[in-house]
């Protein structure tokens, strides 16, 4: 199990390193919108690969993780509430100190350092839907196209009474 774990804590490592280290890329007051790495998108990445890689003999590897996945995801696509951060950092707390993997340990610490340092960027996806590197393609809203006629827009004549 540890030969398991110890590769895939490689597979976290190396996501992070893709990163940019996890919060130095990530926005800073007055970055324009679309730039940066959006801390949600990051978190549900890492918890992806943890899903992924990890072994699933424990119970906080094995449904801890997946149930943090879950609620990244409906963060991330636009349909968080608002009890899904204290649930999300106290799931993450106990995985954090009690997980038999490293990976899952690491993984949960790494995520709740994110929902820590960025606690406006989450709001945004829970209570207005809306993320700032317009990354998360469900808080993403775009304008409806409005179909115009071939010639320009045609105005309609008023009714004179004469």
């Amino acid at each position: 199990m540890d030969k398991i774990c110890n590769q895939s804590d490689a597979v976290l490592q190396d996501l992070l390193a893709q990163a940019g280290a996890a919060g130095r890329q990530t926005a800073e007051p007055g970055a324009a919108q679309g730039t940066g790495i959006c801390p949600v998108d990051l978190a549900r990445q890492i918890a992806e690969r943890t899903v992924e890689a990890g072994c699933g003999k424990g119970v906080m590897c094995r449904d801890g993780m997946r149930q943090i996945l879950l609620i990244l995801r409906d963060i991330a696509n636009g349909a968080g509430s608002s009890d899904d951060l204290p649930m999300l950092e106290e799931l993450l707390q106990v995985i954090g100190t009690c997980a038999d993997c490293v990976l899952s340990e690491n993984a949960a610490r790494e995520i709740l350092a994110l929902l820590k340092k960025h606690p406006e960027d989450w709001r945004m996806h829970v209570t207005r839907k809306k993320c700032n590197y317009r990354v998360c393609q469900g808080c993403i809203k775009e304008t409806p196209a409005v179909a115009v006629p071939e010639g320009g827009v045609r105005r309609r004549r008023r009714r004179t009474n004469a």
